[in-house]
């Protein structure tokens, strides 16, 4: 005896199962392809699935295994054959959605003969049944080893027995189960690329409305201020790509300048001295060497203007003194190209809305006329 007592049953459900192939073709009719008996469905290795005539409620079962095929009992109105080889371990005996799963000490890769047998299964259909309850229907489950051979209906009795042999007969064989599935599997993975490559399409057209129309290269695209600028003026970040390295350094340090003419930050001795240590391409000087220092000078100078200008998306109370001193510090940034494109950028929004323009005609200017 492997199991005897009740079990809980949705659906009029129940099954055995390797617990791990939840998510494998949970699907009665998979189980009951090409057979002839509905109410013990064997074509899954990882499910078997078994009807009751209970809808919800619980039955009362008994498991056995044995070794040789035992004597079919006159007192079971139902009884069915089926071949089971189950994979996984281990097996667990539970009813359909129920909280309770039975472990069931059975080989896997061991071919089965599995006889299940019903009594009262139309008796049962018509009501339900609390544990507490006396017993409606009751099952059978024997198992013993046995090569695979077709399934078969050895006794029928009840009208819900009937119904579910009439559904097993009209289901497809599991070649065309399997047909059908990959059918299924490659219209879905076909429509899953089709929608990839339809948000990958419209990825483009964003990324590219978000450039101008052009996405810029990946060396661009690596510097964070790169669509900004962009989006101040895409025609000069342009510009600042193809500008040579030389022609690059110049805009930087005409950016900084600028920007910091504007904020009022010139005529300042430690700003002066980082201001020439950028023309001569030297380190910068204390307080720019440390960034925490820098900041603690910007607010604690009295000699440093307060003005107050809005951000590039409207806002008012911005500092546009402190919206001006990073650029300096991209200025001296190792890479060329980083260090025009972050510079200027700072140095675009730092002059305010309405002097931006201004700033990137003439930086425009810059580049064109250092190449010549």
């Amino acid at each position: 005896m492997m199991f005897e007592g009740d079990i809980f049953v949705s659906y009029g459900q129940m099954m055995i199962e390797n617990p791990a192939a939840w998510n494998v073709d949970y699907d009665a009719d998979h189980s009951f392809a090409g057979q002839v008996n509905g109410l013990c469905g064997a074509g899954m290795p990882e499910r078997l699935w078994m009807f009751t005539g209970l809808h919800t409620g619980w039955v009362r079962l008994t498991v056995e295994r044995h070794d040789t095929p035992p004597a079919v009992d006159p007192q079971w109105e139902e009884v069915v054959e089926a071949s089971f080889t189950p994979t996984g371990s281990p097996l667990q005996l539970m009813g359909l959605m129920a909280n309770e799963a039975y472990p069931l000490p059975l080989s896997t890769g061991v071919s089965l003969r599995v006889r299940y047998c019903a009594t009262a299964m139309d008796a049962a259909s018509a009501g339900s049944r609390a544990q507490d309850d006396p017993v409606l229907d009751r099952y059978l489950i024997q198992l013993w080893p046995a090569p695979p051979t077709s399934d078969t209906v050895l006794r029928q009795t009840s009208r819900a027995a009937a119904y579910w042999h009439d559904h097993a007969r009209t289901l497809p064989t599991q070649d065309e189960f399997a047909a059908q599935k990959a059918e299924h599997q490659a219209s879905a993975d076909a429509q899953a690329r089709a929608e990839t490559a339809e948000r990958e399409r419209r990825r483009l057209v964003e990324e590219n409305l978000r450039w101008g129309g052009r996405v810029p290269a990946r060396e661009v695209l690596e510097i964070a201020e790169s669509l900004q600028l962009a989006q101040f003026d895409r025609a000069l970040l342009d510009a600042v790509v193809a500008a040579s390295p030389q022609q690059q350094r110049d805009v930087a340090r005409f950016a900084v300048r600028h920007a910091y003419t504007a904020a009022g930050l010139t005529g300042i001795s430690w700003i002066d001295a980082a201001l020439d240590a950028l023309d001569q391409a030297a380190p910068l000087p204390a307080p720019f060497d440390e960034p925490a220092a820098m900041w603690r000078a910007l607010a604690e100078d009295p000699l440093v203007p307060s003005t107050m200008i809005l951000s590039p998306d409207g806002q008012t109370g911005w500092s546009q003194q402190h919206m001006t001193l990073p650029a300096l510090l991209h200025a001296a940034e190792p890479d060329p190209l980083r260090a025009a494109i972050a510079s200027l950028m700072h140095a675009a929004t730092a002059v305010g809305n309405d002097s931006r323009q201004l700033l990137i005609d003439a930086a425009r200017r810059v580049v064109a006329g250092t190449a010549r």
